[in-house]
């Protein structure tokens, strides 16, 4: 007991007292959503990004990125209007650069004062399915042709998937907690969910919470490629090449992207007259049982664990949910899965609840997705309109979902789902619902 005497705990492990009623207790138990940034193949910025999605606009095209005359798939989803700034002073990384311009924007959006942010209860956590995977390629081949002294020597360190939360960090003089999660497809709504935690906990007061991925190299864009998993297109097909829930889908498109949110302390922003966007109520996880990394049919189960979880933890019945933003990326295994999960879990409704999915616009933008997916659930929440699924055209057979297609749908959703899915077979869900009337 010694250590915590007053001058004797330092600075910054120090806590307010805490002396609150049950009013105020709940509301530092509730986690808000404050600001948003995203770096998307529609474009840089949220109003680009949903006004790609309301138009159903394809950002799917030919990848010129590298030659890719010997792949057996050509297209992709890449990311355009980048501004071409490093991410370190070391060495540009393109997964680090999507980190930082996304994180950047959501902190701007968020009106947080720059004294804040350096504030050891802010946090930080970052999602990624490949990390720096561009820095690995380069460096490989450098050592290659050149041998070992053509090795960057910072490169343990430039080739950590860690290195994201650590530029994000550095570029807003952050000195709290930061982390990075690797979980491959739901590594960003993993983010989130620990980012709430974190609040909840009083281990932090503010977040900052998402997931970048930058997977458009010559060696991992190859092994997608052959994997099978891609949709092949050419010309003027490549458009509609990403598919979801369509009868003729054929694979997914792989995209890169980043996504940001601000998550806060619900009381303290109100108290400092902050846009709230929604709020975070709650998170689930569930996990098929593939035999190997990739393998296996998933049956729905991961889907429908976590978005039991998460509804549940949100106090969300079926009976009230507004919208799902679903995975569904077009792929015929993967899109029947999450089908006969969302079909189970909303029994009776699963003809009135709108479904959706980003995937036929921008791709599949791996880790990043799922965070997309909140911002354009929260961005329907608000607008009181649902984007259509981009090319889906003739439902699948078996689905008796209400999924919105063709055009986008006038409603005003005040609770949303929405999931994610990876190759391991865990599966993430996260609740959102509009902040009550009563809190505003």
């Amino acid at each position: 007991m010694e250590a915590q005497r007053d001058g004797q705990v330092p600075v910054f492990l120090r806590r307010e007292p805490e002396a609150a009623s049950d009013a105020e207790r709940s509301l530092r138990s509730r986690v808000v959503v404050t600001g948003l940034g995203v770096v998307a193949p529609s474009g840089v910025g949220v109003d680009r990004f949903w006004q790609a999605l309301v138009d159903a606009e394809s950002c799917v095209t030919t990848l010129d990125r590298f030659d890719t005359s010997r792949y057996p798939v050509r297209i992709a989803a890449p990311v355009r209007g980048l501004a071409a700034e490093r991410a370190s002073r070391r060495e540009p990384g393109r997964f680090r650069r999507l980190a930082v311009a996304a994180t950047r924007q959501a902190v701007e959006d968020s009106g947080l004062p720059a004294d804040r942010l350096a504030s050891p209860h802010v946090g930080l956590v970052l999602g990624t399915a490949a990390g720096a995977i561009e820095v690995g390629e380069s460096q490989a081949a450098r050592f290659a042709g050149r041998g070992p002294r053509a090795v960057h020597p910072a490169f343990p360190a430039l080739i950590s998937p860690h290195s994201g939360a650590v530029d994000c960090a550095s570029a807003l003089g952050m000195s709290g907690p930061i982390a990075t999660i690797s979980s491959d497809c739901p590594s960003g709504l993993d983010a989130v969910a620990l980012a709430c935690r974190q609040i909840q906990s009083g281990a932090v007061n503010v977040a900052l919470a998402g997931a970048a991925d930058a997977p458009l190299t010559p060696m991992l864009f190859a092994g997608f490629a052959r994997s099978g998993m891609l949709a092949a297109a050419e010309g003027d097909a490549a458009a509609a090449a990403s598919r979801p829930f369509d009868r003729s889908r054929s694979g997914f498109v792989l995209a890169e992207g980043a996504a940001m949110l601000v998550l806060e302390r619900a009381d303290l922003a109100l108290g400092r007259g902050a846009r709230v966007y929604g709020e975070i109520v709650g998170c689930g996880v569930g996990r098929d049982r593939p035999e190997y990394v990739g393998g296996g049919d998933p049956d729905g189960q991961a889907y429908h664990v976590a978005a039991l979880h998460a509804l549940s933890e949100g106090g969300v019945s079926v009976s009230n949910l507004g919208l799902v933003s679903a995975h569904a990326l077009g792929m015929p295994l993967t899109d029947r899965a999450e089908m006969r999960a969302l079909q189970a879990l909303l029994g009776s409704q699963a003809a009135s609840v709108p479904v959706t999915s980003i995937k036929g616009t921008i791709g599949h933008p791996l880790a990043a997705a799922g965070v997309l997916q909140i911002v354009s659930a929260l961005l329907a929440m608000q607008h009181g309109f649902v984007p259509p699924t981009a090319n889906c055209r003739t439902l699948d057979s078996d689905c008796r979902l209400d999924v919105v297609r063709h055009v986008g749908r006038r409603v005003k959703p005040r609770t949303a789902l929405v999931t994610s899915h990876g190759f391991g077979g865990n599966g993430t869900a996260i609740a959102l619902r509009v902040l009550p009337d009563a809190l505003r």
